[in-house]
């Protein structure tokens, strides 16, 4: 907004580009618009967007029992205690699990297939974006992969990571938010166990091999993004550190446009790091761990949602914080058996001290928190942990 009337600004002072008197209106006038114009420039906010991103939301059988009301499914409760951490941001999640509808049977292990009362739920949350290019998108089939897209669009988020459906769902995806262009792109490793078959279907997730992540990368470029992040589904189940594939994968996405890399699939978290490109800073999460899931040990109940604030200044975009705020998955009773994501501070200050502290060491990270509740990685004016 900001740039914009400073053009505004400059035509109407300068008169350039053929602009006129507006009608009606003598010069004197024109140049207390000008003025007017000039004041809202210098007093208008710097342009700024948020970006927040989930890791894997998975539905295991002991979250489908806990969420069935009679005859349908109420996963609010769920989601509801971290509402407040994903406000304002556009926020994006892997969706492990499908939306196949009821005719084949709900299962909360593979192959997965959850009610599509999930999808509403995640976008009162916050989740505006869902990225399927991972392992269980197939796990009912095309016609299952192409409906979990469709009932995600019909709940008012943007599916993503689907090649053979329609085109609006494969890469790349541009949004803009706080205006910012972001354009994201969602790929699945063939590595990972089971996936190779996959790429075979007449519905699949985009892969990533070196080849098709340098084509999507390419198309995200093309369409004049700010930043283009690059979500993959990659590495090994439980392993908290990346693998050498990992690594190697995220050098050649950085080095070839991405600004962003979120990686999902290994279910724990992994390290963060930052890297000076030629476009300013790179960024590389390795893995997220699970938003939420019943995986009830220690690094599987673990992780965080990871924010990227980014800003305009004389026309140049830039990334100026990157951030975390630490979750855990709880079992609960209230009354009847619950499963619900929190944030970690929540359970610091009841039965669990250390929850956050032990992500924020993992991962390096300061233990003071913004007002939020979110802890700073990396921030333009320190340019550095």
């Amino acid at each position: 907004m900001k740039f914009f009337l400073k053009i505004a600004c400059d035509l109407f002072i300068t008169g350039s580009r053929g602009l006129r008197p507006l009608a009606g209106f003598g010069a004197a006038p024109q140049g207390l618009f000008a003025a007017l114009l000039f004041l809202l420039y210098i007093s208008s906010p710097a342009e700024a967007s948020r970006v927040v991103f989930l890791g894997d939301v998975m539905m295991h059988e002991q979250q489908l029992t806990a969420a069935r009301t009679g005859d349908d499914w109420n996963f609010a409760r769920s989601f509801r205690a971290v509402r407040p951490l994903l406000e304002d941001a556009l926020v994006v999640a892997n969706l492990e699990t499908v939306l196949a509808g009821g005719e084949s049977g709900y299962s909360g292990r593979p192959p997965f297939n959850a009610p599509d009362a999930l999808a509403p739920v995640l976008a009162e949350s916050g989740v505006d974006i869902l990225t399927l290019s991972n392992n269980h998108i197939l796990d009912r089939g095309p016609e299952g992969a192409m409906r979990t897209a469709r009932v995600a669009e019909e709940a008012g988020m943007l599916p993503l990571g689907l090649e053979g459906g329609l085109s609006r769902w494969a890469n790349p995806l541009v949004v803009e938010h706080g205006g910012f262009r972001w354009a994201f792109v969602s790929l699945l490793d063939p590595q990972i166990p089971g996936a190779q078959k996959m790429f075979s279907s007449d519905v699949r997730p985009a892969p990533l091999d070196e080849t098709s992540l340098l084509h999507s990368l390419r198309a995200a470029r093309e369409a004049s993004p700010d930043f283009v992040v690059a979500c993959v589904h990659w590495g090994e189940e439980y392993r908290t550190e990346p693998s050498d594939r990992q690594r190697d994968l995220a050098k050649r996405a950085i080095e070839n446009g991405a600004d962003i890399v979120i990686g999902t699939h290994p279910h724990v978290l992994q390290p963060v790091e930052m890297t000076q490109t030629a476009r300013g800073v790179g960024f590389v999460a390795y893995s997220l761990g699970n938003f939420i899931s019943h995986q009830r040990t220690p690094p599987r109940e673990r992780s965080v949602a990871l924010a990227v604030d980014v800003s305009r200044t004389d026309g140049a975009a830039r990334i100026v914080r990157v951030s975390v705020a630490t979750l855990v998955v709880r079992a609960i009773w209230r009354g009847r058996y619950s499963v619900e994501v929190e944030p970690a501070a929540m359970r610091d200050k009841k039965n669990m001290p250390g929850v956050g502290a032990d992500v924020l060491d993992f991962l390096g990270v300061s233990h003071s928190p913004d007002a939020r509740g979110f802890h700073t990685v990396w921030g333009a004016e320190a340019g550095e942990r």
